[in-house]
């Protein structure tokens, strides 16, 4: 789960942003660093 419909506008740009840097051929991973997920 990525938070609640509050932060789903933010989410969307966010996405925006990866799929924008994925068309212009760069590597997202350059720009959104991994985090790493918590254990349960």
């Amino acid at each position: 789960m990525l938070g609640s419909l509050d932060r789903a506008r933010r989410l969307e740009e966010v996405a925006g942003f990866v799929i924008g840097l994925v068309f212009a051929g760069t590597d997202p991973d350059s720009a959104i660093p991994r985090v790493p997920s918590a254990a349960a």
